[in-house]
């Protein structure tokens, strides 16, 4: 909460750890702000009030801090990597064991399957190979289990397993309702993860695309900012911030769209309601990119 001469001008919480940014609030009918920043230890607030004048000045002071970063290929590649990582795990994790008992526990078939070798590892972990026949065909394979079923296998030399009768190849053991509910969820976290990651890689792309095009060409006209979105990293640390804003293309009516990331205080320099150079595709009138110094 921002208070000036015991009056509420600004009010607003976040959950996170880091409130570093500038909060923008309205004294006079002009913008001003609540800087934010902090050296790990402790907290320092500023109170700013027309921190750049509205002059040709303004854009000579510091215009390396009016330059936003470009979408990045190298951090696309990082975001398809985590992707695939993902979906890695789900498919190859415990040799599958993460999809295939949940698909066996709903369209399995029950068999008894002759052990094979059984042996506990160096860890501990139980490990079981196993054999069953359908029709004239024998699948083997293996996997680790509990250590009550362990000892009834080695006990029995059979061990209770399910296999889809269209493709005996994915089997598994038996599942219990603990382990099936298990591998469903952590296959719900692992399937968001990925998603997440390959739409932020998508989403990222189709900027970059959009950028390098319009650096070159398009039509000049002007935005306005209507909102700034303070940018965090995976500690949850503010590294920057977004502009969002809107644009009238030509008779095709209101736009809006997104900037990249620049410096903490570019936030004072572009006000929420300031203008701002907008350059779009006529042919797209949707595709947009904020221009500065580097656009």
């Amino acid at each position: 909460m921002v208070r000036v001469d015991g009056n509420v001008a600004y009010t607003g919480r976040t959950v996170l750890a880091d409130h570093s940014g500038a909060y923008q609030f309205d004294l006079g009918g002009e913008p001003a702000f609540l800087r934010i920043s902090t050296n790990g230890f402790r907290y320092f607030y500023e109170l700013v009030t027309q921190p750049f004048p509205n002059t040709a000045a303004r854009e000579r002071r510091n215009t390396k801090g009016l330059v936003q970063a470009p979408p990045s290929l190298a951090g696309i590649a990082v975001l398809v990597f985590f992707g695939l990582a993902m979906v890695a795990t789900f498919v190859l994790l415990a040799d599958g064991r993460l999809w295939r008992e949940p698909v066996v526990a709903v369209a399995g078939v029950s068999v008894d399957a002759v052990v094979t070798r059984a042996a506990t590892t160096t860890s501990d972990a139980r490990r079981i190979a196993y054999r069953f026949q359908v029709g004239a065909e024998s699948f083997t394979h293996e996997g680790f289990i509990s250590s009550e079923r362990y000892e009834g296998a080695r006990a029995l030399g059979v061990v209770p397993v399910r296999y889809l009768a269209i493709a005996p190849e994915v089997n598994a053991f038996d599942p219990e309702v603990g382990d099936v509910l298990f591998d469903v969820l952590f296959s719900v976290f692992l399937a968001a993860m990925a998603g997440s990651f390959l739409l932020s890689g998508a989403r990222t792309f189709g900027d970059y695309r959009t950028w390098k095009r319009l650096s070159v060409a398009g039509v000049d006209t002007d935005g306005r900012v209507t909102r700034v979105r303070t940018l965090r990293n995976r500690y949850m640390a503010a590294v920057g911030c977004a502009f969002e804003y809107a644009y009238t293309a030509s008779a095709f009516g209101e736009f809006r769209g997104h900037s990249g990331s620049f410096g903490l205080d570019a936030a004072m320099r572009y006000p929420v309601g300031s203008r701002v150079p907008i350059r779009y595709d006529p042919d797209r009138p949707g595709d947009s990119i904020l221009l500065t110094p580097a656009g």
